[in-house]
């Protein structure tokens, strides 16, 4: 009587031994193999386009699609997150299935089937769950390299990432470093000086800075801005003008508006200041100052786009400095690891808290509005 034989694990067989009993527990018809294939390619199609869109939203915070997102942030997170879980697991088992069924032809030209298996199912089983992160660093570096070509001046701004305690003085919220296309640069600084009112501390004001220039002489020097609960005017050496920030950011004075007006430029820290400012000239339209993205390795840091065009760059710095000030919010919020949708009617638990309803403090926070017992810009 003869036996079969068993294999050095034991009497189990192992579907890397092109084992019969693992390749006969799937037996594919043309019609079998052909759904299957449409299927994979189905479910991988799907998920690529969620990954794009899902990369997107880092990658252009300030975009239409991305404020789209946003505004259905948990359901978009959520059918992502699941369809994710689903393509792995439908991939890992059709990976086992075309391992087990090909290892026996295989394994006769290629002797390495084992490896090539193993990478097989890792690679095809698992790449929905790490492609976003590859995908989201290489497109941000690419962008954050590449963000102001065609542009007059190229602009980083970089927020302070904590103001540790506030009281009367001085402190640096902000730095602009400006780069002109045309040669030369300059920097500017952003100083929140916190005004005493009855002894209330009131941090309603702004002055933006010229601190360095390089074979540049910038139209503005120094940009003052008051911001409170009924003003927001901005102030130079000889003009004075106001902008808004409710419903959306516009500066009349300077005949600047937000090219689409349904993405908000001010999101209480929740999300970086996105502005796209034009000037319309009759029947042409200016592209004044646009933010683009984040740094990939440093949220504090936001790419700004602007132009020199006409003299336009006396509206860009002073549009800068607003966008600065609301850079200062956002990498507060990012700087203690808020991510992006953490924040809730714009307050942090424990943490910062602008743009919010008038309750009772000691002192004032940004905009003018009130602070909670307790709270602070740090």
């Amino acid at each position: 009587m003869r036996h079969q034989p068993v294999n050095s694990a034991g009497a189990y067989p192992r579907f890397w031994d092109g084992n019969e009993t693992c390749r006969g527990a799937w037996r594919p018809s043309l019609r079998r193999v052909m759904a299957t294939i449409t299927l994979f390619i189905a479910i991988q199609v799907a998920i690529a386009a969620y990954t794009y869109y899902y990369c997107y939203e880092h990658v252009y915070p300030g975009s239409k699609t991305a404020t789209v997102i946003d505004r259905s942030y948990s359901v978009f997170h959520f059918v992502y997150w699941a369809s994710v879980a689903f393509a792995i697991i439908f991939n890992f088992v059709l990976s086992f299935l075309v391992c087990c069924y090909a290892v026996g032809p295989i394994q006769r030209w290629f002797p390495c089937y084992r490896l090539a298996g193993a990478v097989m199912l890792c690679v095809v089983g698992s790449w929905p769950i790490w492609i976003s992160a590859l995908i989201d660093s290489i497109w941000q570096n690419a962008v954050w390299d590449n963000a102001c070509h065609g542009w007059d001046i190229t602009a980083v701004l970089e927020g302070i990432g904590s103001v540790d305690t506030l009281g009367v003085s001085t402190y640096s919220v902000g730095l602009a470093t400006i780069v002109l296309a045309s040669g030369g640069s300059y920097t500017m600084q952003l100083f929140l000086q916190p005004s005493n009112s009855s002894g209330v501390i009131n941090y309603d004001n702004y002055k933006f800075n010229v601190t360095e220039q390089v074979n540049h002489i910038p139209p503005l020097s120094n940009i003052t801005y008051i911001i409170n609960a009924t003003t927001t005017i901005y102030s130079t050496n000889d003009t004075t003008g106001s902008y808004s920030l409710d419903p959306n950011l516009s500066f009349p004075s300077l005949g600047l508006e937000l090219n689409d007006p349904s993405i908000p430029f001010a999101t209480n820290g929740s999300h970086p200041p996105a502005a796209n400012l034009v000037l319309h000239n009759g029947s042409h339209i200016w592209n004044v100052l646009n933010t683009v993205t984040l740094s990939p390795s440093n949220c504090t840091l936001l790419k700004v786009c602007g132009t020199t065009h006409d003299g336009m760059e006396e509206d860009f710095q002073i549009a800068l400095g607003v966008v600065l000030m609301e850079q200062f919010v956002y990498s507060i919020a990012c700087s203690k690891g808020s991510g992006v949708g953490s924040y809730s009617g714009g307050s942090e638990s424990g943490g910062l808290s602008i743009y919010s309803s008038p309750q009772s403090s000691s002192s004032k926070g940004l905009g003018g509005h009130d602070t909670g017992p307790g709270e602070g810009l740090g």
